[in-house]
């Protein structure tokens, strides 16, 4: 019966969260893709972020102060537009 305890030590020391999240710990490859992913996932929510905040007049002051004084964004867009609302009719027009 003490064999079967005999590396409970061991088995502590690879499951407690410092060994798991040790930076000299070697990944497994599903832990480096995952790790890859994640990284990537996270700089492109950063971009969209800051496309948002940088790039949309309506609601970046930044942008619509550089827009009105250089006139940076006036000219053909990078990006084309796929979507254009159309005005609403209304029977005061």
């Amino acid at each position: 019966m003490s064999e079967h305890f005999s590396g409970k030590e061991e088995a502590v020391r690879r499951t407690s969260l410092s060994h798991l999240l040790s930076p000299y710990r070697p990944r497994s490859a599903g832990e480096q893709k995952f790790l890859r992913h994640a990284t990537f996932r996270a700089v492109a929510l950063m971009g969209f972020i800051t496309y948002f905040i940088y790039c949309n007049p309506e609601y970046s002051y930044v942008y619509s102060y550089l827009q009105g004084k250089y006139g940076i964004g006036t000219g053909r867009p990078l990006i084309p537009k796929l979507l254009k609302l159309e005005k609403k009719k209304t029977p005061d027009n």
